[in-house]
C-alpha cells in the first residue's frame, strides 16, 4: 500500500509518502508569502500548482493523499446521544449543535465520530469548519489534479503521532503553535496560537515564553473545567515541529529541552513516533504528516498506552471527490454558437462590405453546417453505442436468470455474502462467516472495537435493518480485537 500526506502552512507544503508501514519518499517545498493566511488558502490556483509540482518531483501517485493545513479554524464539542440507527445521527446533530456554535448550520461542513460507547449512549466527537475555508481547499486541491483525497485536522494529527493516554503534545511552528490534551486515551482540548515573531537564534528565548504562555492557557482552561479527570498540570509534555529541528542543528537536544523545561516549568520531552524511517529523515519537521499517515496504518497505539483514535474526514458525504467529464456535446454545441455570434457581429459591423462579407458570411456557414452535421453524426454514433449497450445487458440479465433458474436455490446466499464482506472496514479480517436460512453470522478481527459500530452502520445503510452485535472481545495485543455480529432474518432486506 501506497499513499501520501500533504501538509499546508503559511511558508511552506510538507509532503511524506508512506510505502508498507515505513516512510518512502519526502519533500518540501517554500510557498511565497500571503498564499496561504490565517488557515485560508487564499490563491487555490498557485497553491495548487505547488503541490502538483511537489508530487512530480518525488514521482509518488497522487491517487491515495490525506490534506491537512495549519491555523484552519475550528469548533468542536463531545456530545452524548443515545443509540440510535445512523439515518438519526445527522439530524441529532445539527439539532443539537444550532445553537452552539456562532456561524448557522448552513455555512459549516459538520464531521464527527464515536469516541466512546456506554450502556445507554455513543459519546461523539464532533467539529465544524468554515465552509469558505474547505471550500478554498477543495479548489487548491483540484487544481492539483488529485481525485481520491481526505481532509483531517491538524492536533488531531498529532494525537495520533504520539499515541499517549495522558499527555499534551505540542508542535512549535514558525506560524502556528498547536497543543491538544489527552486524557484517558481520548481528545480533551485543542488549542492553537498564532505566531507573531521573527524567530532566530538570537531572539528564540522569546518564542519560548510565547509556547509557555499559550501552555498555561490550556492547562487553566482543562482544569477550570468539570470533567472529573486528573489534573492536567502533572501530564506529560511532547514537543515538536520545525523550530526545534532547526535549534537542533546549533545546539544540543538536552540543552533545548531544559530551556523548554525552564520557560513552563513542567517535564517536557521530545516526540518519538514508532513508525520507521530513513537515517536523514528529521521527524521534527514531519510529525503532523507522520499523524496523517498513521490514521492509514494497523497497530497506531504504543505499547501500554490505552489511545482512541479519532478518525473523521471533514468532507464526507459533502463533497464528490470524483473527476468529472464533459459530454461532446457540451463541446461542440457552444462551439456553433460562438462560430454564429461571430458570423452575425461581422456583418453588422461592416455593411458598406456587403459583397464580401456575404461570401465569408456563406464560408462561415458552411463551416457551421459541417460542425453541425458531425454533431449530429456523432450523437447517432452515441445513440448506436448506447442501444448495443443495452442489448449486451438485456441478454446478460437474460442469460443470469436463465443461469439462477438452472441453479435453482444453490447460490442464495451468494449475495448475502458479498453485502457482509463488502463493507467489512479498513484492516480488518473475518475468522467465519455462517448462513442459514434465519441468521447470518459474522466472526472476524477489528482494529479498534469502534470499526464494529462502523460495521454496524455499514450493513444498516446497505439494508439489513436486524442487527446485533453479539460479542466484542478484548485485545491479546492491544490492536486486534475478535467480534461476533449477528443479522437475524436477512431475507428481509430492504423491507422485502
Amino acid at each position: 500500500m501506497i499513499f501520501t500526506t500533504i501538509h499546508i502552512s503559511s511558508s511552506n507544503i510538507k509532503l511524506v509518502t508512506i510505502k508498507g508501514k515505513s516512510i518512502f519518499k519526502w519533500e518540501v517545498l517554500p510557498l511565497e508569502p500571503g498564499l496561504v493566511r490565517d488557515g485560508r488558502i487564499v490563491d487555490p490556483p498557485r497553491v495548487g500548482e505547488v503541490i502538483d509540482n511537489l508530487f512530480h518531483s518525488v514521482s509518488v501517485p497522487k491517487n491515495n493523499v490525506i490534506v491537512t493545513v495549519s491555523g484552519l479554524p475550528y469548533t468542536y464539542r463531545v456530545m452524548d446521544f443515545p443509540k440510535m440507527k445512523p439515518t438519526q445521527i445527522h439530524e441529532a446533530m445539527t439539532n443539537n449543535l444550532a445553537g452552539e456554535f456562532a456561524v448557522p448550520m448552513e455555512n459549516l461542513y459538520l464531521s464527527w465520530a464515536p469516541v466512546n460507547i456506554k450502556p445507554d449512549a455513543i459519546e461523539y466527537f464532533a467539529i465544524a469548519v468554515d465552509r469558505q475555508y474547505i471550500d478554498s481547499i477543495i479548489e487548491t486541491v483540484k487544481f492539483a489534479r488529485i481525485t481520491n483525497w481526505s481532509l483531517d485536522i491538524r492536533p488531531l494529527a498529532l494525537a495520533r503521532a504520539a499515541a499517549q493516554s495522558d499527555a499534551i503534545i505540542v508542535s512549535l511552528d514558525y506560524d502556528y503553535v498547536d497543543m491538544v490534551l489527552v486524557q484517558g486515551g481520548q481528545v480533551k482540548n485543542m488549542h492553537i496560537a498564532n505566531v507573531d515573531i521573527e524567530v532566530e537564534d538570537s531572539n528564540r528565548g522569546r518564542y519560548y515564553n510565547l509556547f509557555a504562555s499559550e501552555l498555561a492557557k490550556l492547562i487553566s482552561y482543562n482544569s477550570s473545567t468539570k470533567n472529573n479527570e486528573p489534573s492536567s498540570s502533572n501530564i506529560p509534555i511532547f514537543v515538536t515541529g520545525e523550530v526545534l529541528a532547526d535549534a537542533m542543528k546549533t545546539g544540543a537536544k538536552e540543552d533545548i529541552l531544559e530551556e523548554l523545561r525552564s520557560a513552563t516549568g513542567c517535564a517536557v520531552e521530545f516526540l518519538a513516533t514508532w513508525i520507521e524511517s530513513p537515517r536523514l529523515f528529521i521527524e521534527e519537521n514531519y510529525a503532523t504528516n507522520i499523524g496523517l499517515a498513521l490514521r492509514k496504518l494497523k497497530n497506531k497505539a504504543k505499547a501500554g498506552h490505552d489511545f482512541r483514535d479519532i478518525k473523521l474526514d471533514m468532507l464526507l458525504g459533502a463533497y464528490d471527490k470524483k473527476p468529472q467529464t464533459l459530454s461532446i456535446a457540451y463541446i461542440i454545441v457552444p462551439a456553433i454558437l460562438v462560430i454564429i455570434v461571430v458570423v452575425i457581429t461581422s456583418v453588422i459591423s461592416a455593411r458598406h462590405q456587403v459583397n464580401t462579407d456575404l461570401d465569408k458570411l456563406h464560408a462561415q456557414l458552411n463551416t457551421a453546417d459541417q460542425t453541425l452535421v458531425q454533431a449530429l453524426g456523432q450523437q447517432s454514433r452515441e445513440n448506436d453505442l448506447r442501444d448495443q449497450i443495452n442489448s449486451v445487458n438485456a441478454h446478460i440479465q437474460t442469460s443470469l436468470a436463465e443461469y439462477s433458474e438452472i441453479l435453482g436455490n444453490k447460490g442464495k446466499n451468494a449475495g448475502y455474502l458479498e453485502d457482509v464482506t463488502s463493507v467489512l472496514p479498513e484492516n480488518s479480517d473475518f475468522s467465519l462467516i455462517s448462513m442459514d436460512s434465519d441468521t447470518i453470522r459474522v466472526s472476524g478481527i477489528v482494529d479498534s472495537p469502534f470499526d464494529v459500530i462502523t460495521y454496524i452502520r455499514s450493513l444498516q445503510e446497505t439494508g439489513y435493518g436486524t442487527l446485533n452485535i453479539e460479542a466484542i472481545g478484548n485485545s491479546d495485543n492491544g490492536t486486534d480485537y475478535p467480534f461476533t455480529v449477528v443479522i437475524n432474518d436477512p431475507g428481509n432486506l430492504n423491507g422485502n
